[in-house]
């Protein structure tokens, strides 16, 4: 607190003060009971009574004395691990608080009119529809391939754009094909021999018919 004859003193938190003015008087309350009314223009001088009390002095002969507040208390937080947790403080208080209960899912359900109804347990059913069409997207670009005869190809597109590849090395040789359905034996150079002498009797009668 600050007056004008210069003096000021400090009030710790705990003392609570409201100032009201009206009809040229200022009221000063404090929540320990005490309160000031002075006069505009009045000043007012402050005195540390060295005791925890401040002393408010004012011209107009009134005074109020106002205390310092009593010292928080710092509380510290065990948790359970079984969804609750203590909030125990230095003064002996204490409580004890839970998780709280899950929340429920919504549904939405399909109207088949391009509208859906989301229902949710805590509040009323609320209906959405579907969004309008999109702009149709721009028409492509039309591209075409040339061939360099070198293994190599430049694809250009009409909107500038340009790409060159290569051919791709030859893949690994195939597996042999399994052996065919037929087999040969070595042939009996007799009865090779016998055949050929049919043979030859039988195109001999055939041009004698001739």
């Amino acid at each position: 607190v600050e007056c004008t004859d210069g003096t000021t003193a400090t009030i710790h938190d705990g003392t609570s003060c409201a100032v009201e003015s009206s009809d040229g008087e200022t009221t000063i309350s404090c929540d320990d009971g005490s309160e000031a009314t002075v006069s505009d223009g009045s000043s007012c001088s402050v005195e540390d009574n060295e005791d925890g009390t401040y002393t408010i002095s004012c011209d107009d002969g009134s005074e109020a004395t106002v205390s310092d507040g009593e010292d928080g208390t710092s509380c510290t937080v065990e948790d359970h691990g079984d969804g609750s947790a203590t909030i125990l403080c230095d003064d002996g208080t204490s409580y004890t608080v839970e998780d709280g209960e899950d929340g429920e899912s919504c549904t939405a359900v399909d109207n088949e009119d391009g509208t859906y109804t989301v229902e949710c347990y805590d509040s009323d059913p609320i209906v959405i529809r579907d969004g309008q069409d999109g702009q149709d997207g721009q028409d492509g670009t039309s591209c075409t391939v040339e061939d360099h005869d070198d293994d190599s190809a430049t694809i250009l597109c009409d909107d500038g754009t340009s790409f060159t590849v290569t051919s791709g090395q030859d893949g690994a040789d195939g597996t042999d094909g399994a052996d065919g359905g037929c087999s040969s034996t070595n042939a009996n150079p007799a009865n090779t021999l016998a055949l050929l002498m049919l043979l030859g009797v039988f195109v001999a009668i055939r041009r004698r018919r001739a």
